[in-house]
């Protein structure tokens, strides 16, 4: 299905204007008094194709592609009628996906099926059926269904591998996020490096899809404290949209962040990082513009590929090879993943739902339909039923990741072992215990330091004190602050 010269969307725009004149054709629309024939088909040519989301109109471009180069290597018209011709294509993809060892050949064949209907009705004089009614045709619905059969034994044939090819695929774990960022550190590009740690902690953090980053702008980024957490109120970087590819009318939609309390997978610093570098190394002249009281920079985006496309919609390549030759560069073994503008949107609905985000959060979270989620993402991934695994392991829902990396640490120890290696200690231990619980209630202060509960401990064993204190002070203070945290206990 090779076509011999270059892909252009004037070849689609030639395609939806051919005229089919054959015996079953129907004739042309003549002028009426309130429109002519040229009015009516481009009005067809908004709902049918226009209005369509930029991404949608690739995906059916590249079918569409397809059928031109099919209709050349059989000598056909690109009239797409009758039927049957349609159904010979869409198996001879069919058969072109299965050769290439694809995942999902139905997807292909589903795409190439309604790029079909969209276009058969645009093309002058192709009779009925057109849209839905075209994909419930039986040879039509024949094809779709050996599609999907081969999608199912691509999923599940004796060649697949489950782990790899499954949620692995298309999410990051913790770990790989670790690794990915610090290949963005050693990156040799440091504009790409930073841009690529930005489009991964922001994308995780907010759930983008590839279609919001390549949207996203700095002027629809605010800070937003939110004054009710003591004793210091969080700073919430919140970003809105009007864009993205289930908001076609332009609803105003919200998503943000707080920082991150480990230092490495703050989505707040990558977005520093990413407008310090932006500001001061790529030339952008957004503080210039600021200062001028011109606006004009609100129309810049976040990430881009250059300074000529800055205020302009990205295409998927300039985030995606970016983020591909990363990937590459992880130390160890390079990532291999599906989708990697998707990556972000699926690995954070996880990392929710493996803390314990109900479905109802999720779906706040990710502007999903509801209804949507759980089958597209969560029941993907185990993961997202972290929670449900600790419980039926015995730990508690509301601490288990607290208190997991201790659990194989819970010792019990004799008395008599701990009186011989560290002499008073289990009585010290009361003693500081029962301050820590006097300052707790608000009913005293602390009566001694720590120095002098040991000296005193310790007076009744002689030997020296002062110099069997200095020793213990600091193991001991680390025990109390293991048990009054309870991720560990020591029977006395």
């Amino acid at each position: 299905m090779k076509r011999s010269r270059a892909k252009s969307r004037d070849d689609i725009m030639a395609l939806m204007h051919v005229t089919y004149i054959g015996e079953d054709a129907v004739p042309l629309q003549q002028y009426t008094d309130m429109m002519t024939a040229q009015d009516i088909w481009l009005r067809k040519y908004h709902e049918l194709w226009e209005k369509l989301e930029e991404n949608t109109k690739s995906s059916f471009c590249t079918a569409l592609w397809k059928w031109l180069a099919w209709c050349d290597s059989k000598g056909f018209d690109t009239v797409m009628h009758p039927i049957p011709k349609c159904v010979i294509f869409l198996e001879d993809l069919l058969q072109e996906m299965v050769d290439k060892k694809s995942k999902d050949p139905f997807g292909t064949v589903r795409v190439a099926r309604k790029a079909l209907s969209k276009i058969r009705e645009l093309q002058r004089g192709v009779p009925s059926p057109y849209g839905e009614q075209f994909s419930k045709e039986t040879l039509i619905k024949s094809a779709s269904s050996k599609a999907f059969a081969a999608t199912t034994e691509a999923r599940i044939g004796p060649n697949t591998d489950p782990l790899r090819d499954g949620f692995q695929a298309t999410s990051l774990d913790s770990d790989e996020v670790v690794r990915l960022l610090d290949a963005c550190m050693r990156h040799q590009d440091h504009f790409n490096g930073f841009k690529v740690a930005a489009m991964v902690l922001l994308g995780t953090a907010m759930g983008f899809r590839g279609d919001d980053l390549m949207d996203a702008k700095p002027s629809l980024l605010a800070l937003t404290p939110v004054v009710r957490c003591v004793p210091v109120p969080m700073q919430v970087i919140t970003c809105s949209l009007r864009t993205g590819k289930v908001n076609a009318y332009g609803w105003l939609r919200y998503s943000g962040f707080a920082r991150h309390k480990d230092p490495l997978l703050d989505a707040a610093g990558a977005l520093a990082d990413l407008l310090v570098f932006t500001l001061n190394l790529t030339g952008l002249d957004i503080l210039q513009k600021i200062e001028n009281q011109d606006n004009s920079w609100w129309s810049y985006r976040l990430l881009f590929k250059d300074l000529w496309h800055a205020d302009k919609k990205q295409d998927r390549n300039a985030l995606a090879k970016p983020l591909l030759n990363i990937l590459q560069e992880v130390e160890g073994n390079p990532v291999v993943k599906s989708k990697v503008l998707h990556l972000f949107r699926d690995s954070g609905v996880i990392l929710l739902a493996s803390g314990g985000a109900g479905l109802e959060l999720l779906q706040i979270w990710g502007h999903w339909a509801k209804g949507s989620l759980g089958q597209a993402y969560i029941e993907k991934n185990p993961l997202a039923a972290l929670q449900a695994f600790a419980i039926a392991s015995g730990w508690e829902q509301s601490s288990f990741m607290r208190r997991h990396f201790l659990g194989r640490a819970l010792v019990t120890v004799s008395p008599e072992w701990i009186d011989a290696i560290f002499p008073g200690v289990r009585r010290l231990l009361e003693i500081v215990q029962a301050r820590n619980a006097r300052i707790q209630c608000g009913k005293g202060q602390a009566d001694a330091t720590v120095q002098d509960c040991l000296q005193k401990s310790f007076s009744s064993y002689g030997g020296h004190a002062d110099r069997d204190a200095r020793l213990l002070e600091a193991a001991l203070w680390q025990l109390c602050t293991w048990q009054s945290t309870g991720c560990g206990s020591v029977n006395c």
